[in-house]
């Protein structure tokens, strides 16, 4: 709704992404709910992502499956949060109708001084390309996280260097403002 609000006011259509936990991946009427919220915002589903973490997808894998395809048919995009610090398996990567990864801030932290989360981040966005999946870094703090993330061709970065976090208001004020938003990426 607040989206749609945005809108009225003149402001650009965003992409929402929403946390999914388990339990409501599992509820029963999940997809009418859905369905119901953006038929009574006229909220498009292509700016709608949908994010679930890890270790959900692992646990539930079987059950899910169908569910994700359902809500990759009514338009909306899934993402996989915190990529790296769960029971990765590759497999998923394929067997699911997965849109992004997002690099866990716990591997972005270190990325310009430890050679080993600039590797596993490495590894990342070249996994991540190959799939021809879209790459968020999470929890970018400084400019030296950016240019090495920009370098990489990472997709997309959010964190702190942008913005602490925001209530409505304030967020429509920076968008009003454009800043943080035009990052040559």
């Amino acid at each position: 709704m607040q989206c749609m609000l945005w809108k009225k006011e003149g402001l650009p259509l965003l992409s929402v992404a929403v946390n999914l936990s388990g339990r409501q991946l599992k509820h029963q009427n999940l997809l009418r709910t859905i369905r119901n919220v953006l038929e009574e915002t006229g909220f498009n589903p292509e700016y709608l992502e949908l994010e679930l973490t890890e270790s959900v997808i692992m646990h539930q894998a079987e059950k899910i499956t169908e569910t994700l395809h359902k809500l990759k048919a009514m338009g909306i995009k899934i993402s996989v949060d915190d990529f790296g610090t769960g029971y990765s398996s590759l497999s998923y990567l394929k067997r699911f109708p997965i849109d992004k990864l997002k690099i866990d801030q716990s591997f972005v932290r270190d990325v310009t001084t430890d050679a080993d989360d600039s590797a596993i981040v490495t590894a990342i966005i070249a996994i991540a390309q190959s799939l021809k999946l879209k790459i968020v870094a999470e929890g970018v703090e400084t400019a030296d996280q950016l240019a090495f993330l920009k370098g990489m061709q990472c997709d997309e970065v959010q964190g702190f260097y942008f913005s602490r976090p925001l209530n409505a208001g304030e967020f429509a004020c920076m968008l009003q403002e454009n800043r943080g938003f035009k990052v040559p990426f």
